[in-house]
């Protein structure tokens, strides 16, 4: 195989399509693909695009699998595979060689292969954000391949394509990719309009729009994204969804300083979640209601609820789950008194948040830090880890909340009290919060 620079040349590339290449001399080129090489895989459609019909791309690797020798593979298994089938298949390739096949292959352009991984992404919410946001990626190309070559019913493969880049903007959004999710967020209001009109597919992705919003600290289009979720829910009866949908709206309302309708929301949602069912989400509910507590000032309340909540997170046994009770865990400590010992789970918690490549939540908590140090009178040290997250905040376009959070953090120091705010100051006490913390 000649080559320049490790590439295949043209040559070689046109008889490995037209399937006069060896086995011998095949090999290494499909490895070299497989390894997610952009620039050959291009060339290669480019090449045999002019003259073999569509399809060829496709062939050309079954040609391979079927070589003397070989045994037989994904590339030359009969067509109508269920998708179970084919997530298998997917599940014992490397990842790159998973990414390459979804993107060029027409093996795996099945509808229901994309539902089967959109809804794996959301099954790893709580245990691996990375293979979260692996799985949603190769749903959204599955669904958008569908789409541009209109292989069903134009209606039903843009639901497809709404659904599935509904649960890539989850997953950008939990890795802290924000640009991205909104990306994906603009692709998925696109294909709902253009979709059947599924009145539960629009919730659906209408929940994912309020909790990015949330995240952009957007709180009123947060707010609202939630109430017309909730609203389409009660209207088809759909009780655990609506209280999905409750528990992502009290935890706005909490943002924007108002707990006690927090409060209220999470106390109806909490009757509708089918326990045996979501037992997360049961546990997520119980874990707002602790975060509202805090911030509502009923310090005692919030301590009684974590108590029995604790044990909850090992029973479900998730590792971001545990995270989030430990992260809650330090900032109750801090409400409590226990400023230093709080401090320190906060700094463990941080630390594997960042393990995790979660670079929003670890900033968050970094802020919980910088609160707890000021507590303590430690200004130099709040206002030392306050400018190392800044940037991260940046990069998001969420920097208001570090400026609305740093604004708090100068108060709690004069003032001696732990309640978190509002995060919707004015503009201007924000503009003079910045100038502020400049001088300091």
């Amino acid at each position: 195989m000649s080559t320049d620079d490790k590439h295949p040349s043209d040559d070689f590339l046109r008889r490995f399509s037209a399937g006069t290449a060896s086995r011998e001399e095949s090999r290494p080129i499909l490895a070299h693909l497989l390894h997610g090489c952009d620039t050959c895989a291009r060339r290669l459609q480019e090449l045999v695009r002019p003259g073999i019909p569509e399809g060829a791309y496709d062939a050309a690797f079954a040609r391979f699998e079927a070589l003397p020798g070989r045994d037989a593979g994904p590339a030359g298994s009969p067509a109508g595979t269920p998708a179970a089938s084919l997530l298998a298949e997917l599940d014992d390739m490397p990842t790159l060689r998973q990414q390459f096949l979804v993107r060029n292959s027409r093996r795996y352009l099945s509808p229901d292969l994309a539902r089967l991984l959109a809804e794996r992404s959301f099954e790893l919410r709580f245990q691996d954000p990375r293979r979260m946001l692996r799985a949603a990626q190769l749903a959204a190309t599955i669904a958008e391949r569908l789409q541009e070559e209109g292989s069903g019913n134009a209606a039903q493969l843009a639901d497809l394509r709404a659904s599935c880049t509904s649960q890539l903007c989850s997953a950008l959004r939990v890795t802290g990719d924000l640009s991205g999710a909104e990306r994906e967020i603009t692709t998925a209001l696109s294909a709902l309009r253009r979709g059947t009109g599924e009145a539960a597919l629009r919730a659906l992705v209408l929940t994912s729009l309020g909790a990015l919003r949330k995240w952009q600290c957007r709180y009123e289009s947060a707010i609202r994204a939630y109430e017309e979720a909730a609203e389409i829910y009660r209207d088809l009866g759909k009780r655990h969804e609506l209280a999905n949908v409750l528990v992502g709206h009290a935890a706005a309302l909490l943002y924007t300083g108002d707990p006690e309708s927090g409060l209220a929301l999470l106390y109806e949602a909490m009757p509708k979640i089918e326990g045996e069912r979501d037992p997360r989400l049961t546990l997520a509910a119980c874990h707002a209601v602790v975060n509202c507590q805090m911030d509502a000032g009923h310090i005692e309340d919030a301590s009684l609820k974590w108590i029995e909540l604790r044990f909850l997170y090992e029973q479900i046994g998730d590792p971001l789950m545990r995270l989030k009770g430990q992260w809650l865990e330090g900032r109750l400590m801090i409400a409590q008194g226990v400023i230093p010992a709080g401090i320190r789970l906060l700094e463990k918690t941080r630390a594997k948040y960042q393990e995790h490549g979660m670079a929003y939540d670890a900033a968050v908590v970094a802020v919980h830090i910088a609160q707890g140090h000021l507590s303590l009178g430690r200004h130099d040290r709040a206002r030392s880890l306050i400018a190392e997250v800044a940037p991260v905040f940046r990069d998001l376009n969420v920097e208001k909340n570090i400026l609305s959070a740093f604004v708090h953090l100068r108060r709690v120091a004069q003032e001696g009290t732990l309640r978190w705010p509002s995060s919707a100051q004015p503009a201007e006490e924000l503009s003079a919060g910045e100038d502020r913390s400049e001088q300091s």
